[in-house]
């Protein structure tokens, strides 16, 4: 077990920079299906080598980790790419209340596929999920209006275990930091503690 984590987490490790390359160069939407089918495939091949060869387990869950914990900062790189800078604390908030919902939901119905499917299930679950983001990265690319390279925000590797501070790594929301003022803010604070003390 220990061996099919640190494969999973290894894969994802090396395969972010050089596929966030790739978003970079690419349209961004396209790179996000072309990730999610090969998800979708990935784990089509892991349900089917259940209980087969350890060794093409641990090379398909390398691949699988490498694609599947890429596809939250693509996601963020392309929301960052149609934000203004000043809207990027909120975009943040709401991705992160997105992910939570998925957090609670993805445990219990991979908790249902594998007591229905076996161990297999939890991958056969995680294709379908991957399947429908494709159609949905297709979509998007049929309807909306590809960004010129120029245009684009630099895409920025995610920690794994680190999503919660996702928007602290956008170099954006550094230039949103540094024009928040402080010493009004604080100032506010006073007059209205003064104001409630008259009171």
């Amino acid at each position: 077990m220990s061996a099919l984590m640190g494969a999973t987490i290894l894969g994802g490790l090396v395969l972010q920079w050089p596929l966030g390359k790739l978003a970079d160069i690419y349209d961004r939407r396209l790179t996000i299906l072309g990730v999610a089918l090969a998800v979708a495939v990935c784990s089509l091949l892991i349900a089917l080598a259940t209980g087969g060869p350890p060794g093409l387990i641990l090379v398909l869950a390398a691949v699988w980790g490498g694609l599947a914990f890429t596809v939250y900062p693509l996601s963020l790189a392309v929301a960052n790419d149609f934000l203004a800078p000043e809207e990027l604390v909120g975009a943040a908030a709401g991705l992160l209340m997105v992910h939570g919902v998925g957090m609670i939901i993805g445990p219990v119905a991979a908790a249902y596929l594998i007591d229905s499917l076996g161990p297999a299930g939890l991958f056969w679950g995680v294709c379908a999920v991957a399947s429908f983001l494709a159609l949905f990265a297709f979509y998007r690319h049929e309807v909306g209006q590809p960004l010129a390279a120029e245009e684009k925000t630099e895409f920025v590797p995610i920690p794994i275990a680190t999503t919660a501070y996702a928007s602290a790594l956008d170099p954006r929301s550094e230039e949103v930091q540094l024009e928040f003022d402080f010493e009004s803010l604080a100032e506010d604070a006073v007059d209205a503690e003064e104001t409630g003390s008259a009171s």
